[in-house]
């Protein structure tokens, strides 16, 4: 393997720990707001800080193994950031656009589910971009979840803490996988 086939290799194993810091963030906003809504004892909330304390430690080690394997910081060529901020800006609207419009047209009941499926759809495009394939998976499970328990479950509270605590755990089993398996 040439020296600039190895950098780009340690710089995408950094990449993928900083995904998985992200994903361990919005799991545990996710994850919390479930336990919150759902009244779980303090016990819950300690092991949630716990577990996500875990995962942010596994983060912190790829990316440090990765910077430090490819001997400088590897940056993203332009391109690819501009194209994630404009997903991200575009995400960010839609779930802002959600929020505002579902309660003006007294939607509020449905404001999580589509949450939950905007960012599902958002990991779309970052698959390709970020040469991801997991994240199809991980765009599939946001939307088909929420859909799911929409035409299941008929009680409003419990539909979306339910809603919560899958949209966590996906993110959170996501990053776990992107930490685990190495890119080739």
């Amino acid at each position: 393997m040439s020296p600039a086939t190895e950098a780009e290799i340690a710089g995408a194993d950094a990449g993928r720990g900083i995904g998985a810091l992200v994903l361990t963030g919005f799991g545990v906003f996710w994850l919390y707001n479930a336990m919150l809504l759902g009244g779980v004892s303090r016990i819950w909330f300690a092991a949630l800080w716990l577990a996500a304390a875990a995962l942010v430690a596994a983060s912190v080690i790829c990316v440090r193994r990765g910077y430090r394997a490819a001997g400088v910081i590897a940056k993203r060529p332009p391109e690819v950031a501009r194209r994630f901020w404009i997903v991200f800006g575009l995400e960010a609207a839609a779930i802002i656009a959600v929020i505002i419009l579902f309660q003006l047209w007294h939607w509020d009941r449905y404001i999580v589910a589509a949450i939950a499926i905007i960012v599902g759809i958002h990991f779309l495009p970052l698959a390709k971009l970020f040469r991801a394939p997991l994240y199809n998976f991980t765009g599939v499970a946001l939307i088909v979840w929420p859909l799911i328990l929409l035409a299941t479950m008929l009680g409003t509270a419990s539909r979306d803490v339910a809603i919560a605590y899958g949209a966590g755990a996906v993110l959170w089993g996501t990053a776990m996988i992107v930490i685990a398996i190495p890119r080739r």
